[in-house]
């Protein structure tokens, strides 16, 4: 369900005037924001994996807090600051018009990342606790949210299309935090669900165990303004960010079905053959997207989603098309990279993780070096390198897991 934002999104830009800028600026506008969130990302992963009791809770509790206070900080520094244009105009090279396009959403999208910290710090308590119903009904008034937001102020015909995402994003994240905390009170503090025989946890084992999570999620993060530097860079670069913008909102949600994977194997894989019938559901769930990402491309399906449901004028929809026929392996990957990353976090090994990271985020940024020397057009060189890096990542991290498996 989350990963309907950036169709809905995209659906409205595409829809209001000048697409290709509006859709172009929303590339770089949620790139850089996500680069920004990217330390408060894997309390998801750290409540889950450390929250086995209430004093741990308190504890994982005030680290939230600190990080949502750190994060909100940065952005509205970036956000306000002449720091926009240094970072937007001349480290990502963003054109001028798209780098003012996203100016005053930028600023709009302040509350972004402290919500989304408390909502995933919290999520990953209900998690442990087995309380998942929750997230899912949390997650469908998010959804609802944008929608009526996007609605409404799009009709008004008064506000420019990335303007009109960004107030809808920051929105629907509100009131899904909002909605989690109340609704995660009762059961979290249930002795039943979260025992109080525990120790809280110190600061310093906290950020032993999180800071290479973070750290991996900030490189990873940081993939994702580069690759929209690149496009922006490329030969037909106002038309490849707004393409590639257009396929993510189908691309992307046939990869978030497998996010979700590291935290399901953290919580199971210390049941009876847990591993290998993990790994069996990882692949199963990645290899059938791979397969609906194939068949979508091959019947030119997704090209017409692009344009009737999408709305994307056809030159757009053409390159969309592209980078979903040249990404389709992409749901496998990361499902059999989420399963090593789950397995390896519960073993507490997070090291591994920031390992994998940094050598994929290395392979992106020389695969996008060697398609910009070579003149390819945008979305072929940003599908290429993102196809190479999360290859590189499984390998990785699949010799993480073997190497730690012959020390056992």
């Amino acid at each position: 369900m989350m990963a309907a934002e950036l169709p809905i999104c995209t659906a409205v830009v595409n829809r209001g005037p000048d697409p290709e800028l509006n859709a172009a600026a929303l590339l770089g506008l949620v790139s850089l924001a996500l680069f920004i969130e990217s330390p408060v990302i894997d309390l998801l992963t750290t409540s889950t994996t450390l929250g086995t009791s209430a004093p741990a809770y308190r504890s994982i509790r005030r680290f939230t807090l600190w990080l949502m206070a750190l994060t909100g900080i940065v952005h509205a520094v970036v956000a306000l600051t002449p720091l926009y244009d240094l970072v937007t105009k001349g480290l990502l090279k963003w054109p001028h018009e798209v780098a003012e396009a996203g100016r005053v959403p930028m600023a709009c999208l302040i509350p972004w990342s402290p919500a989304i910290g408390w909502r995933r710090h919290v999520q990953g308590m209900l998690i442990r606790a087995g309380q998942t119903r929750l997230i899912g009904v949390g997650t469908g008034l998010r959804m609802a949210t944008i929608a009526l937001v996007s609605l409404a102020l799009f009709q008004s015909g008064r506000i420019p299309g990335v303007m009109v995402a960004a107030l809808a994003l920051v929105v629907s994240v509100i009131v899904e935090a909002a909605f989690i905390e109340v609704a995660s009170r009762r059961p979290l503090r249930s002795a039943s669900v979260l025992p109080h025989d525990g120790n809280e946890i110190g600061l310093k084992s906290l950020v032993k165990f999180h800071w290479p999570l973070t750290a991996a999620t900030l490189v990873f993060m940081a993939t994702l303004p580069v690759t929209s530097s690149a496009l922006a860079q490329s030969p037909d670069r106002i038309l490849a960010m707004a393409a590639w913008q257009t396929s993510l909102s189908l691309g992307f949600p046939l990869r978030t079905i497998v996010f979700a994977l590291p935290e399901v194997v953290i919580a199971l894989s210390m049941m009876p053959q847990g591993p290998e019938r993990l790994f069996r559901f990882c692949v199963g769930v990645g290899g059938s997207l791979t397969g609906l990402a194939i068949a979508l491309a091959a019947f030119r399906l997704d090209e017409r989603f692009f344009s009737a449901v999408m709305g994307a004028p056809a030159s757009i929809a053409r390159e969309a098309h592209r980078a979903i026929l040249l990404t389709c392996a992409l749901p496998l990957v990361q499902a059999a990279s989420g399963f090593l990353r789950g397995v390896l976090t519960a073993q507490l090994n997070t090291m591994a993780r920031l390992n994998s990271t940094v050598v994929q985020s290395g392979i992106l940024v020389l695969a996008l070096g060697v398609g910009l020397t070579l003149g390819w057009p945008g979305v072929v060189l940003a599908s290429v390198a993102v196809l190479a890096s999360v290859l590189a990542e499984w390998a990785v991290l699949g010799m993480a897991w073997t190497g730690r498996a012959r020390k056992v």
